[in-house]
């Protein structure tokens, strides 16, 4: 199994090393590509990225001419990872667990991999544990799970993220126009992670 992570960046010069690092360090026992798309930094950003093309901590860097948004990026990711079985995503300052590589060496068969994650916010981190084990979630069970996220969006939020997920890539190149929205500058994560699950089923 080979998995894709797509980096996206936009002036992340005080976290982007350390994201660069924490995804490069699964690359010891997994097949990984790593692919970064800087979204025109006027900071330092392009210079610590290529610094890690030079090291071989990323496969691939794409630098776009001017600035697109996240959206664009992630979906020049998408395709830049296409010779892979499954995607991740991470923005310039998130950071990858070590721990994802004891998942990612198992045997995997579902189309979207969700795990728990924690997140910083004002210099305290928050738990997002969605399940206590592994579980294979059905279609009945995803159907409850949304019925509840539109009755309690903020405590239902399991699928509101694309970060956290292994995307299966086949069902990319099966269909083009799964990517996320562009013209989207808020919640495109949702929006893309409900259409993921509609082609999925």
């Amino acid at each position: 199994m080979k998995i894709g992570i797509v980096i996206t960046a936009y002036n992340n010069e005080e976290t982007l090393e350390n994201v660069i690092k924490s995804a490069a360090a699964l690359k010891k026992n997994n097949k990984v590509y790593i692919v970064l798309v800087d979204d025109c930094s006027t900071d330092s950003s392009i210079k610590i990225a290529k610094l890690a093309r030079k090291k071989n901590q990323i496969d691939r860097i794409h630098i776009n001419k001017k600035n697109y948004g996240i959206s664009k990026c992630r979906n020049i990711g998408i395709k830049l990872s296409k010779k892979t079985d499954y995607i991740t995503f991470l923005d310039g300052d998130d950071y990858i667990n070590s721990k994802f590589t004891k998942i990612s060496n198992k045997k995997i068969y579902g189309d979207l991999i969700v795990f728990n994650f924690n997140y910083l916010n004002k210099d305290k981190i928050f738990k997002n544990y969605f399940f206590n084990k592994d579980q294979k979630l059905l279609t009945d069970d995803i159907k409850k799970y949304f019925y509840n996220y539109l009755m309690k969006p903020n405590k239902s939020s399991l699928f509101t993220t694309c970060w956290a997920k292994l995307y299966k890539t086949k069902l990319f190149k099966l269909d083009k126009t799964l990517r996320f929205n562009e013209k989207l500058h808020i919640c495109e994560d949702t929006d893309f992670v409900f259409r993921f699950l509609l082609r999925s089923k």
